[in-house]
C-alpha cells in the first residue's frame, strides 16, 4: 500500500481528486489516501462483479466467508470486523461524523445496482435518436440520474413496459429540451443544476416560454402547446424532487436547502407559467364535447345499448 501511495503522488499528482490528499499532512493525509485506495478497489470490484469474477480486498484473509461493504467509505471487510470499522471509518473522519450505513453483502448490493442500470441503458438510453436533444439525454449526468429514478419507480410494472419506456423517455426529452432553451438564454457554459437555482429563475421563465412557442404557418400567430406545457410542469416538479434527494444522499445539505427555495419560487409563479396551458386544455376539451359533430351517432348508441344489455344478462344469469 505504501508503494501505491508513492505511485499516486508521483504519477497522478496533477489530478484534482488527489489535490486535497497531497495538501494534507500527518494523519489526515493517511486517511485521505486510504479513502482513495478504497474507492479504486470498489470500482474494480464493480467491474469484476459484472463479469462474475473474483473480488479484491485490501488484505488477504484466510476466511472464505462472503465479505460486506461499508456504504459510506466502500471498504470491503469481514462482517465480524464491521462493528470495529464503524468507529474507525475514514469517511467519518472526513465528513465529520456522518452516519454509517449497515453492512451490505458486496455481491448482492452491487449486482442489483448493475442490473437496474443495464435495464435502464437497454430500455431507455439506447433508444434516443442521435439528435441534439437525444444526445443530451444520453450524456448529461443529471438528466440520466432523474431518468433512472423515474425508471426505478415504475419498473415493477412488467406488463406495461412499453408505456413505462415511453413515459420515462418523454420526460427526459422534455427536460433536455428545456435545458437547451435555458442554455440559449443564459449561456452555453451552464450545468443542468444551474437551471434549478432561484437566482436564475428569470432565465428559467424565459426558457419555459420558449418551449411552448408554436407558430402557425398559415397565420403566423404563436399559439401554446398546451399539452406539452401542462405535462412539463409535473416533470419539473419531479426533477426538483429527485435532484434534492440526490443532494441529500451525497450530504450536500446547502444545495438541498437551495432547492427548497427554488421550489418555493416556482410554486409562487405557477399561475404565471402554466395556467394558460391548463386553460387552453379545458377550453379545447369543452369545445370538443359540446360540438354536435363530435357526438356519437344514434346507430352507434343503439349498438352500445344492445351490447351492454346482453353483457349484463349473461353476467347475471
Amino acid at each position: 500500500m505504501q508503494r501505491l501511495t508513492r505511485h499516486l503522488a508521483a504519477v497522478h499528482g496533477n489530478e484534482t481528486s488527489l489535490s486535497k490528499a497531497l495538501n494534507s499532512t500527518g494523519k489526515e493525509r493517511l486517511v485521505r489516501f486510504r479513502q482513495l485506495k478504497r474507492q479504486g478497489i470498489a470500482q474494480y470490484n464493480n467491474e469484476q462483479l459484472a463479469r462474475h469474477g473474483q473480488i479484491t480486498r485490501e488484505r488477504d484473509v484466510s476466511s472464505e466467508k462472503e465479505p460486506v461493504t461499508c456504504g459510506t467509505c466502500h471498504a470491503v471487510i469481514s462482517k465480524s470486523y464491521f462493528w470495529r470499522h464503524r468507529r474507525l471509518c475514514t469517511a467519518v473522519v472526513i465528513k465529520n461524523n456522518c452516519p454509517l450505513l449497515a453492512p451490505i453483502p458486496l455481491t448482492v448490493a452491487q449486482q442489483e445496482k448493475q442490473d437496474m442500470w443495464n435495464d435502464f441503458q437497454r430500455e431507455i438510453l439506447s433508444r434516443f435518436r442521435a439528435n441534439e436533444v437525444g444526445i443530451l439525454c444520453q450524456t448529461d449526468d443529471t438528466i440520466k440520474m432523474i431518468g433512472l429514478k423515474m425508471f426505478q419507480g415504475v419498473a415493477t410494472k412488467i406488463d406495461k413496459i412499453d408505456e413505462v419506456r415511453k413515459s420515462v423517455m418523454a420526460n427526459m426529452w422534455k427536460l433536455a429540451g428545456l435545458y437547451l432553451q435555458f442554455k440559449n438564454v443564459k449561456g452555453q457554459n451552464v450545468a443542468f443544476s444551474d437551471m434549478l437555482r432561484r437566482q436564475n429563475f428569470q432565465q428559467f421563465r424565459a426558457a419555459v416560454r420558449h418551449c411552448d412557442d408554436n407558430s402557425d404557418e398559415e397565420s403566423g400567430v404563436k399559439t401554446v402547446k398546451a399539452g406539452v406545457k401542462a405535462t412539463l410542469s409535473h416533470v419539473i416538479n419531479s426533477a426538483c424532487k429527485y435532484v434534492k434527494a440526490d443532494y441529500l444522499e451525497h450530504h450536500k445539505d446547502d444545495e438541498a436547502a437551495e432547492m427548497d427555495k427554488f421550489t418555493a419560487v416556482l410554486a409562487a409563479n405557477y399561475k404565471n407559467l402554466f395556467c394558460d396551458a391548463v386553460y387552453h386544455l379545458n377550453k379545447i376539451r369543452q369545445e370538443k364535447l359540446c360540438s354536435p359533430a363530435k357526438l356519437p351517432t344514434q346507430s352507434d348508441m343503439t349498438r352500445l345499448k344492445q351490447y351492454t344489455v346482453q353483457k349484463i344478462r349473461k353476467l347475471t344469469n
